[in-house]
């Protein structure tokens, strides 16, 4: 290497008690930047493949929403009636969600038409299986889904026998299948409609999803319906793409804070390298009064400072980098098991995180410009004679 960063890499060794104490820090906030980025784009990600493949119908009527985002209410059985009655049977598939018990424990008992979701669903299942076996057989032997958290939650499998306390009693039904759900992590039971509303024959559905035959047009169906349901009902229907972006939108707010989190570590880094940057310059104002006496410019000695603090970005970026990845591989592959009994992927945005390493170098340098300045304006004579 040249002479600068020789002599910026000698000063941070000369004064490593004071350099380690920063490149920890450094070290410490970059990891955690990273593990939460990395669990937050793997969630993400996750969440929207997820999205993709399982919501496939073309339209969702549901209640009005108040001003907090939250439906109200229930939807009337008659909401059904009209939307066959525009667009056929087999394509409206009613939801019905109420709540049971699962032993002690409160879960979510739903519904829906088993037939359409064989032909239409495209809700992923545990072991790879095909909505079409998983449904077929849950017809067949009067059967039900559930979803991970649920299986997770309470140990069960495909195959067991589940028993449910409901309105009217207790009802068994056998697992045909085990589908990945980020939408409710308390669990999820879903029986037929015809099954639900033998129990809950007053309940109305929650939402309806519409199916429409290859090559029509969503916007065209969507006028339709509000037609047939003007002055009779008062709804919302919600394109396909209008379904997915209000998932994505619900994630990124509720994990909007880790962006704050982030920044804070961030300045925690940026600090460091102030407070240690300062003390070395004044530590070593004599070696660079004799850099200068050498015949080193005033940018030079900037640039000197300018160096060590890349240098100590440098050093504690990389194992903190490091460090984040493995709290981020546990935190998607434990944690979020442990917590909320969501199977994910764990997905790495390494462009992101190349940019995360550069941009805390960058940072760390931009913070070293204000003691390089005062390295650079002090006065040679003035240090050498204070350092005799």
């Amino acid at each position: 290497a040249s002479a600068p960063p020789r002599l910026a890499g000698a000063a941070l060794a000369a004064g490593r008690r004071r350099a380690s104490w920063a490149a920890g820090a450094i070290g410490v906030s970059v990891a955690f930047s990273v593990a939460v980025g990395v669990f937050t784009y793997s969630f993400r990600t996750t969440v929207v493949d997820w999205a993709d493949q399982g919501l496939r119908a073309d339209l969702w009527v549901r209640p009005l929403s108040d001003d907090t985002g939250c439906q109200v209410g229930r939807l009337s059985p008659a909401v059904v009636e009209a939307a066959e009655s525009v667009f056929g049977e087999g394509v409206v598939d009613p939801i019905h969600m109420t709540q049971a018990r699962y032993g002690t424990e409160p879960v979510t008992l739903g519904a829906g038409e088993f037939p359409i979701a064989r032909s239409r669903s495209g809700d992923p299942f545990r072991g790879g299986r095909t909505p079409q076996v998983v449904f077929g057989e849950a017809l067949r032997v009067k059967g039900c889904v559930v979803n991970e958290p649920f299986a997770l939650r309470f140990g069960v499998r495909e195959g067991d026998v589940v028993r449910l306390k409901v309105r009217e009693g207790e009802i068994r039904r056998k697992v045909c299948g085990v589908f990945y759900d980020y939408s409710d992590q308390r669990g999820t039971v879903f029986i037929t409609r015809d099954d639900f509303l033998q129990l809950y024959p007053d309940d109305g559905p929650t939402g309806v999803f519409l199916f429409l035959p290859p090559g029509a047009d969503p916007s065209s169906a969507r006028s339709r319906l509000y037609r047939a349901f003007e002055g009779r009902f008062r709804v919302e229907i919600l394109l396909s793409w209008d379904l997915r972006r209000e998932v994505v939108a619900a994630f990124d707010r509720t994990f909007a804070i880790t962006k704050a989190l982030q920044a804070s570590a961030g300045a925690v880094a940026v600090l460091a390298v102030l407070a240690v940057l300062y003390a070395l310059v004044d530590e070593r104002r004599g070696d660079l009064a004799l850099v200068r006496a050498l015949g080193g410019s005033r940018l030079q000695v900037g640039s000197l400072v300018a160096l060590q603090a890349g240098l100590l970005g440098l050093v504690g970026a990389l194992p903190g980098l490091g460090g984040g990845l493995l709290m981020g591989l546990l935190l998607v592959k434990v944690a979020s098991l442990q917590s909320f009994h969501w199977t994910l992927r764990f997905i790495p945005p390494w462009g992101n995180l190349a940019a995360v390493l550069a941009g805390v170098v960058l940072a760390c340098v931009a913070a070293g410009m204000t003691p390089a300045l005062k390295a650079a304006r002090s006065s040679p004579q003035e240090d050498l004679r204070e350092e005799e």
